[in-house]
């Protein structure tokens, strides 16, 4: 959703529209989306540490890259679609 909001927040500021990315602003809300990436990782991390996940579920750090270079590109301009 916040990412949808990002892409959409020239439109919604013409519409009038009051979404979190209006209120604090496109740059802070960007930072607030890559700190929600990592703190999804961290806390993967911490529930194996802690025994509430299984050791297996230690796996999902291998979408890291991936999850890395689509955000690196998502930083640089938030669009839904693009002609392809």
């Amino acid at each position: 959703m916040l990412a949808n909001n990002l892409c959409d927040a020239d439109e919604d500021k013409t519409l009038n529209r009051k979404t979190i990315v209006f209120y604090f602003g496109k740059p802070v809300m960007l930072r607030v989306f890559v700190f929600d990436i990592v703190a999804g990782y961290l806390c993967l991390i911490v529930s194996v540490a802690l025994g509430y996940l299984p050791v297996m579920s230690l796996l999902v750090l291998l979408s890291i890259p991936i999850i890395y270079r689509n955000t690196k590109v998502f930083m640089t301009k938030q669009v839904k679609k693009r002609n392809l």
